[in-house]
């Protein structure tokens, strides 16, 4: 079983040459420059066998490089069964949120372009493992992000944790909607309707969409412990800032 991996960007003139170093083998120079702009290009993809591998792309000029995102595909059971997929609201047990009382629950709010409002760094722990710092600040609404992944954990009982670094005072926004988590027969899960029969089982390759529902303050830990690997999709979204709009437009009706 193999895996595959492909980074994209946009071309366009003037760009310069770049190389790409997958574990301990460096790729030949390629180019991102273009006659004229064109998007969403392949800048390399490649399939490799199963397991972690490192990725490093290198801009090899004194010019600009152009990266828009990273997609990998991986093996989920064996080739020759089903895949069994699974949704776990943020309502569910599986989610347990610390201190409860910091977490509120409330419709989606919107969509608009401005500051997400959400603080900039978060850690994230699985089994009581290392933690590691992510990021979901962004200059402008960005829906679908992924802010964990995680795979391959074994069968058994998982738990991921996530919390907020210092903010200097200031409060921020998390917001979660729901897990996809996806398993195989071969791995103990069994096809089916009820996402129950997943629980106590080895659940890999998991991927999520979507957000918005729950919020927390500075460095509140938020415990989120499921029975096998999650993916999270997290997006802020400043109050203040849909307050006004919705002024705005109230205004010009």
């Amino acid at each position: 079983m193999e895996t595959f991996v492909g980074i994209y960007g946009a071309k366009r003139p003037g760009h310069g040459e770049y190389t790409i170093k997958l574990d301990n083998h460096v790729f030949p120079t390629l180019s991102g420059a273009s006659n004229v702009s064109v998007y969403n290009q392949t800048l390399f993809q490649t399939t490799v066998p199963n397991g972690q591998h490192t990725i490093t792309l290198i801009n090899a000029e004194d010019a600009t490089l152009d990266v828009d995102y990273v997609s990998f595909e991986g093996q989920v059971g064996k080739q020759t069964e089903p895949l069994v997929p699974s949704t776990f609201q943020d309502n569910d047990p599986a989610f347990q949120y610390f201190p409860r009382s910091s977490w509120t629950q409330s419709p989606r709010p919107g969509t608009f372009s401005g500051s997400t409002g959400t603080n900039s760094q978060y850690l994230v722990s699985v089994d009581n493992g290392p933690w590691h710092t992510f990021s979901a600040r962004k200059a402008s609404v960005r829906p679908h992000q992924v802010l964990y992944y995680g795979g391959n954990l074994g069968r058994g009982v998982h738990t991921l944790k996530l919390k907020f670094a210092g903010t200097n005072g200031t409060t921020g926004i998390f917001q979660v909607d729901f897990t996809n988590i996806y398993s195989a027969p071969s791995l103990g899960a069994h096809v089916g309707p009820s996402i129950r029969e997943l629980e106590a089982r080895d659940l890999s390759n998991v991927q999520a969409l979507q957000l918005p529902s729950r919020y927390i303050p500075k460095s509140v830990i938020a415990g989120l412990s499921f029975t096998s690997i999650l993916a999270f999709f997290a997006l802020g979204f400043s109050l203040y800032l849909l307050s006004r709009q919705r002024r705005s437009k109230k205004e010009k009706a």
